[in-house]
């Protein structure tokens, strides 16, 4: 990691999978990892 405000910051990673854990994976119930797969592909790709 680099000092804080430098281009190694995690931020954008930490806002991402945050984004992704609440708006995706706490709202649904997948039946199996190709259905979890294919939901989360589709956020990504709208992301």
């Amino acid at each position: 990691m680099g000092r804080v405000g430098s281009c190694f910051d995690n931020a954008p990673a930490e806002a991402f999978f945050s984004s992704l854990e609440w708006e995706v994976l706490s709202r649904h119930r997948f039946v199996d990892i190709r259905q979890a797969q294919a939901v989360v592909l589709e956020w990504c790709y709208g992301f």
